[in-house]
């Protein structure tokens, strides 16, 4: 309902393809900051669950990924800035990479406990079993863990692309989080007319759920092929 009332408010297709072009810079930003963040939390994702079948699950993990969302967004964002803003870290706090950490750190825990609950799954017994038939540590991820995972793993990720995607309150905090797509949506309701914020508010949301509708689309085939 909300996306079709956009619509209406947008008026015509025309108005929506200008924002899509003069948004594009910040389009193409937004998709690298939110594909990069995405990609950071899957991996540590895997590599926390790996660490949970071949050792003792921590019991304080979950709690430990969860807590950046539990803090306070502002909060969160000052902390950021006392723990980067030092001038042998200009490189990761003027640009991107800062952007990054603070997105794929907000919103790690949505990567972490699909994931993990996906490695609790698998069970032992099939790791097991492939180190009695010789098979060392990487190679039981490669070939029994990896291809179990993949699910869970490109769920995760399009679930984190689409939180990533959406988080405005950090990056206020962050001057280089300014050219990212939401903020410029925020700062176009004050500004523009009301047409080319609905406009750009629909443009930002085919962005943030275009990953997901696309592995939803691939599973679903998969699944009707077998």
């Amino acid at each position: 309902l909300p996306a079709a009332v956009l619509a209406l408010r947008a008026g015509s297709l025309a108005t929506i393809a200008e924002q899509a072009a003069a948004a594009a810079p910040v389009i193409g930003r937004t998709v690298a900051i939110g594909a990069l963040a995405a990609t950071l939390a899957t991996l540590l994702a895997l590599a926390l669950g790996w660490w949970s079948t071949e050792l003792r699950r921590p019991g304080l993990l979950d709690a430990a990924v969860l807590l950046p969302l539990a803090v306070p967004a502002l909060l969160f964002g000052i902390g950021l800035i006392r723990l980067w803003n030092r001038p042998a870290f200009d490189a990761v706090y003027l640009g991107v990479p800062v952007v990054v950490l603070a997105v794929a750190g907000r919103y790690l825990a949505f990567a972490v406990l699909p994931v993990g609950g996906a490695c609790e799954r698998v069970g032992r017994g099939l790791l097991e079993a492939a180190e009695l038939a010789g098979a060392g540590r990487g190679g039981r991820l490669r070939v029994v863990l990896l291809p179990l995972l993949a699910p869970s793993l490109a769920s995760a990720w399009c679930v984190a692309f689409c939180f990533a995607l959406r988080e405005v309150d950090t990056l206020v905090m962050l001057r280089a989080g300014h050219d990212t797509l939401l903020f410029l949506l925020h700062r176009n309701v004050v500004f523009s007319r009301a047409d080319e914020v609905a406009a750009l508010a629909l443009v930002t949301l085919a962005v943030t759920i275009a990953p997901l509708a696309i592995w939803l689309a691939v599973s679903r085939t998969r699944l009707s092929i077998l």
